[in-house]
């Protein structure tokens, strides 16, 4: 570079003047590569906790939706298929398959597996009873071109069971875990920063941060009956791996004339379901009819939320 001086002369930079000109770019440049890392890394942050919202839409079904009556109305994997994902093969970029596939013949373990896909089903216990249920995904989509899930610093999520160990094959998925941006899971004393850890927590029994579980309620059922009944049985049906079937059938009880009885079911998994009372001890098997067919209750949809319900009264004659 030349420059002209008061008489006329061109002349260079001075050396001195070269190297301030060649400090204050090193200096913007570094300055900007900071800049730009620290919001890659905002970004990589953002991308992974947009993918745990994403799952645990996908798993639990969106917040606070209501159907046009003002009722809850759960969607997502548990209230279709009647369970958790379970860890599909070894590989955790795979090991939540069941999200964006029904069924598979080479990920998986056992080596095929199949959900029931959604539609109206009755159950074999009580052929009155019509509820829809099965798999109807894919609940969350994959990256174009691959089929696994990834955090945004392109690492795997961390599968775990909610005391927070690995999630062996065929096991229920509890909580899914990224380790942010060192990669490195935080211990007793979490990470700052990108660096901590992001976790969607299903459930947790870790004795420091509780989580109960998210995808399962407790129901509450009161037998009345006016002319009192021997043996009274209740049934909650409801999908299991997306099959309508009956999901719990507790002893029957006796009710006086006039009286009534309580069934308390724990772990219901969350979404619709459907409850029936019957006049008569049930049958061993709980997918068995009733023969004969006894007196029964209404036919009662319920949407089992987190944590349960308030008490559902069933009549008798």
């Amino acid at each position: 570079m030349k420059r002209t001086t008061r008489t006329g002369r061109e002349c260079g930079l001075t050396l001195v003047e070269l190297l301030v000109v060649l400090f204050v770019l090193g200096l913007l440049a570094a300055t900007a590569s900071v800049a730009t890392a620290g919001l890659l890394e905002q970004g990589q942050q953002d991308a992974t906790l947009r993918s745990l919202a994403a799952i645990e839409t996908a798993v639990l079904g969106a917040p606070d939706r209501q159907d046009a009556t003002g009722t809850p109305y759960v969607t997502g994997f548990v209230a279709d298929v009647g369970r958790l994902p379970v860890m599909r093969g070894t590989a955790a970029e795979t090991g939540l398959q069941e999200l964006w596939r029904g069924t598979d013949g080479t990920l998986s373990s056992p080596a095929t597996w199949t959900i029931a896909l959604f539609g109206v089903q009755t159950p074999a216990g009580d052929v009155e009873v019509r509820l829809p249920a099965g798999w109807r995904g894919p609940y969350v989509n994959t990256p174009i071109g691959t089929a696994q899930l990834r955090d945004g610093w392109r690492r795997a999520f961390r599968l775990l069971r909610a005391d927070g160990s690995d999630a062996p094959v065929g096991t229920g998925i509890e909580i899914v875990r990224s380790s942010g941006a060192d990669g490195v899971p935080d211990g007793a004393t979490p990470s700052a920063g990108n660096d901590r850890d992001l976790a969607t927590v299903f459930a947790n029994t870790d004795p420091v941060e509780t989580v109960a579980p998210r995808y399962s309620g407790d129901l509450v059922v009161i037998v009345r009956s006016t002319a009192g009944v021997t043996n009274a049985s209740i049934r909650i049906y409801g999908p299991a791996d997306g099959v309508v079937q009956t999901l719990a059938q507790p002893p029957p009880q006796t009710i006086p004339a006039g009286g009534q009885a309580t069934f308390v079911v724990t772990g219901v998994a969350i979404g619709p379901k459907i409850l029936r009372a019957y006049a008569a001890a049930a049958p061993a098997d709980p997918n068995d009819p009733f023969v004969p067919v006894p007196a029964t209750s209404r036919i009662q949809p319920v949407v089992v939320e987190a944590g349960g319900l308030p008490p559902i009264v069933l009549d008798l004659p």
